[in-house]
C-alpha cells in the first residue's frame, strides 16, 4: 500500500484538467489520499503471503530436482533472451 501511495505521488500527477493519467482512486471508498486503495493493499499482501509461504517453497523443491547440467544452459538462454528483449525494446 505504501508503494502504491508513493508511486501515485511520483508518477500519477494530475494533468491540467485534474484527471489522473494512470489511475484514480479518489472516488473509491477506503482510498488513501486519492492515490492508494486499501483493497489493493490487502489483496497484494495476501498474494505476497501466498507466494512466500506456498508457491516459492514448491518451486524451490521442484528446481532442486533438475540437474545442474540442464539448469546452466537454461539460465544462459534466459539471460540472453532478456538482453535481446531489452535491446529490442529500448533501441
Amino acid at each position: 500500500m505504501a508503494m502504491e501511495l508513493a508511486m501515485g505521488f511520483l508518477l500519477n500527477q494530475p494533468d491540467a484538467t485534474g484527471n489522473y493519467p494512470l489511475w484514480d482512486n479518489s472516488q473509491l471508498p477506503g482510498n488513501i489520499l486519492g492515490r492508494a486503495w486499501i483493497v489493493n493493499g490487502i489483496g497484494l499482501g495476501a498474494a505476497a503471503m501466498l507466494y512466500t509461504w506456498v508457491i516459492y517453497p514448491l518451486c524451490q523443491k521442484a528446481l532442486a530436482k533438475v540437474p545442474i547440467r540442464v539448469m546452466r544452459p537454461v539460465a544462459a538462454i534466459v539471460v540472453v533472451g532478456f538482453v535481446v528483449l531489452c535491446v529490442v525494446k529500448f533501441s
